[in-house]
């Protein structure tokens, strides 16, 4: 019988297709060879004949002849250029293959909760609704440019006369008698009167004006001044706080007195133009505050405030004129039209809701994978290093080169939204309280609507007792609904370098995160010069031009 070779190493491998049979001793193969017939037979070792192998050599009918034809048939290659698989490169294809798979499933799962949480959001903000109140408030303001330029104190009376108040008046005011009903709760036919701001905006309470007014402080002794007990007062930044103060003027010859409460919530003192005074009477106690000096020296800043709210839409509306006056005289004047829902959830309320909590299960899902993916790829501190995770990581998770999960990116990215959840919820809370505030009631009806003259002595009380809670409960959503948007915006930023992340497996995807990883260096020493040359070219322009250019000013 002929001897058969030693079976080849077990590290290798025949590719498949053919039937397995102990590899022959073939020796070294040429790289590129043509193929060649199965009646070809390659070379043996001389070593490898018996006698008997002799025989059959001579006689090729015997059968033991034709037994190792087939043999020899079967063990060739199909080509000369056919090898054995190597373990490494074999290992080296299937790591690539799960990466990749890893990779793509961990970026669609990504991309999945990205589109989700934008869906979220874009139905928490009602934008179409809240920009829509924003326009209709602001458009007309700022078409009356010039009109709206403030230089001086007078000039804000005059903008403040001709074109606010026009604004919420004319054209808008109505007036009614309202029988006493078993729904309005009313005792007797009441008189009331208000104004629909862009005919659809209801005015709430009135026209606020509120403002800061700093303390003074005794004044240098020079030539400058007028001498000591002339009267002239020095005022600092330092804003006052005290309870209240007065202002007196005359009023169809009589001498009226009012008193001018703070207001903690507001940060300043407020008074009044009420929305159930008709227009006369509104113009009369405008024109009592510019006498009485309402805004004068001591007055930093002064905030034209009218809250509406748009039953059409469901939205309550603020438009804000601030007027910054500093030390020197200059007057900034800054125009804002900001909105927020009446109603945090729509009518549909149950679409916004699944979506919410179908969110959060997909936050809970990939903050579970990240703490496992981080006990299992990093190295752990003492204090929990019996959590430790052993084995492969076979998790959706991007990690780094050398293995270890990113954490530091997805860590502030769940934050972010954790501290979203906890500020909607707050903001929940507060609309709750709103809504009981706003509820009718017969009393407040009165308050708001019932035709009434001025009454000098009485609006302090006026406002602190009906129109202060519901305007301070409007500011605070006003803060949380732009708080909880900024943390929005930051969460959107976050989660967009979360998305290189998730790119950076693969070669193509990942050329602005490589980009940016490879010339980050180059960048930073980039910045740092030119952030030294503009800000000695800006000192200089500083010290040759001053703080303003005239030429530059429009």
């Amino acid at each position: 019988m002929s001897t058969r070779s030693p079976a080849r190493s077990p590290d290798k491998y025949r590719y498949p297709g053919r039937s397995f049979k102990t590899a022959p001793n073939y020796g070294a193969i040429p790289a590129t060879t043509t193929p060649r017939s199965s009646t070809q037979k390659s070379p043996r070792p001389s070593q490898a004949k018996g006698a008997m192998s002799e025989q059959s050599q001579d006689d090729p009918m015997s059968p033991q002849s034709e037994n190792d034809d087939q043999d020899d048939q079967d063990d060739a290659p199909l080509y000369t250029s056919e090898r054995y698989l190597e373990i490494p490169t074999l290992t080296t294809v299937v790591d690539r293959y799960k990466v990749n798979r890893r990779g793509y499933m961990g970026l669609i799962t990504f991309t999945l909760f990205a589109a989700l949480y934008f869906v979220v959001i874009y139905l928490q903000r009602q934008n179409f609704r809240i920009g829509t109140e924003n326009r209709a408030l602001r458009a007309p303001v700022f078409l009356k440019k010039p009109h709206t330029v403030i230089t001086t104190r007078s000039g804000f009376w005059k903008f403040l006369s001709t074109v606010i108040v026009p604004y919420v008046t004319v054209g808008n005011y109505w007036d009614c008698d309202v029988e006493a009903t078993n729904t309005n709760m009313f005792n007797h036919t009441e008189s009331f009167q208000g104004y629909n701001v862009m005919q659809y905006s209801a005015m709430i309470g009135g026209i606020a004006i509120i403002q800061t007014r700093s303390k003074s402080k005794p004044c240098d002794s020079n030539m400058f001044l007028p001498p000591p007990g002339a009267q002239q007062h020095c005022y600092s930044e330092d804003l006052t706080t005290t309870h209240s103060f007065k202002i007196s003027a005359h009023v169809d010859g009589d001498m009226k007195t009012m008193t001018i409460p703070y207001d903690k919530q507001s940060q300043g003192y407020v008074v009044l133009l009420p929305s159930n005074h008709n227009t006369k009477d509104m113009s009369t106690l405008l024109q009592y505050y510019q006498d009485a000096k309402l805004v004068d020296q001591y007055t930093r800043t002064v905030e034209v405030r009218i809250p509406v709210y748009n039953a059409n839409i469901d939205v309550i509306g603020t438009l804000s004129c601030s007027v910054e006056i500093d030390l020197a005289g200059h007057m900034h004047v800054d125009l804002v039209a900001s909105s927020i829902p009446y109603h945090l959830y729509p009518k549909d309320y149950k679409q916004i809701v699944a979506l919410q909590i179908v969110l959060l299960l997909w936050v809970s899902m990939m903050v579970k994978n990240l703490v496992r993916a981080y006990l299992r790829t990093h190295p752990l501190p003492d204090i929990i290093k019996d959590f430790k995770i052993n084995g492969a990581d076979d998790g959706p998770m991007p990690a780094h080169s050398s293995g270890r999960t990113y954490v530091l990116v997805p860590g502030i990215l769940y934050s972010t939204i954790a501290l979203q959840v906890v500020i909607w919820i707050y903001l929940n809370y507060q609309y709750t309280l709103m809504q009981q505030l706003t509820s009718y009631d017969p009393h407040l009806a009165l308050s708001f609507f019932k035709s009434s003259s001025v009454q000098f002595n009485t609006m302090e009380r006026v406002y602190t007792h009906t129109v202060a809670p519901i305007f301070n409960e409007i500011e605070t959503l006003h803060m949380l609904f732009d708080l909880y948007f900024l943390v929005a915006g930051v969460t959107v930023v976050l989660i967009i370098f979360r998305l290189f992340q998730y790119l950076d497996f693969q070669g193509k995807l990942n050329a602005i995160t490589q980009t940016f990883s490879m010339g980050v260096g180059e960048l930073v020493h980039l910045l740092l010069v030119l952030n030294v040359v503009v800000t000695g070219f800006s000192f200089l322009g500083y010290l040759l031009f001053g703080a303003q250019v005239v030429s530059g000013l429009n």
